[in-house]
């Protein structure tokens, strides 16, 4: 015969389940609060860490207004093959929409001399740097400049080219040793274009390439990774080198 079980007994086990389950919500809800206070803490900390350096504040707003200028400079020509991205840390970054290279490729393959076909989009990109008249630069924004720069200190935009590869392997007799070297050669070759026509001295350029190493897309053997991308950065460097954007 089954055993009847106390309703007492059962009424008293729903009571302490139900408190257990109202002391696990009350657990989550103090849990999610707590994340909350301390992601608004931490957001609140790193407000104030900027507000207490007024040089980086200011050195932002440089970069911010940098940004601006050329943004405007792209939608005034109807440069909507332009792309236009403020990286704060690496200054601006202009680089080509993936749709210019729906006909046709940059570069080819295991080379480093530019397909002719871009070169129009190269010279408005040029004319672009030229607008900006980085070499007085830091005249025109003194309010900003000032605030940043130290005794001895100048302010000079930089203008880098980084050069990019797939991840295709080399034939031996290639003229490139590595993907690495072949990047490199890519954006020197850009770096010479601009530098050619802009008439900008050589202490505003400097180039890098990483080869494979930063794919656009997932698979690294497509050609849309074969690529250059410019950085325009303004850098704070001792007055002796960047003497002719003195202010």
């Amino acid at each position: 015969m089954k055993k009847i079980a106390n309703p007492i007994k059962e009424i008293e086990h729903l009571k302490q389940q139900l408190n257990l389950n109202r002391e696990r919500s009350t657990q989550i809800v103090f849990i999610a609060l707590f994340t909350s206070i301390l992601a608004m803490f931490m957001m609140l900390i790193s407000v104030i860490d900027i507000e207490g350096h007024p040089e980086v504040r200011n050195y932002q707003k440089l970069v911010k207004t940098l940004y601006t200028e050329v943004s405007l400079y792209k939608k005034k020509e109807g440069l909507d093959w332009l792309q236009v991205e403020n990286t704060v840390a690496k200054g601006v970054r202009l680089t080509f929409s993936p749709k210019l290279f729906q006909k046709t490729d940059l570069f080819r393959p295991g080379r480093a001399k530019l397909n002719p076909y871009f070169l129009p989009y190269i010279n408005r990109i040029i004319s672009l740097i030229v607008s900006l008249d980085l070499a007085n630069y830091a005249k025109k924004h003194s309010h900003l400049v000032t605030k940043i720069l130290k005794p001895g200190e100048t302010l000079l935009v930089t203008i880098r080219v980084e050069g990019h590869s797939d991840s295709l392997a080399l034939a031996k007799t290639a003229l490139y040793q590595s993907n690495e070297e072949l990047s490199t050669f890519r954006a020197y070759s850009l770096m010479r274009l601009i530098q050619l026509y802009s008439k900008l001295p050589a202490e505003n350029f400097s180039i890098a390439g990483y080869g494979s190493f930063k794919p656009l897309v997932a698979d690294t053997t497509q050609a849309i990774n074969r690529r250059v991308e410019i950085y325009l950065v303004p850098q704070i460097v001792p007055l002796e080198k960047g003497l002719s954007n003195g202010l």
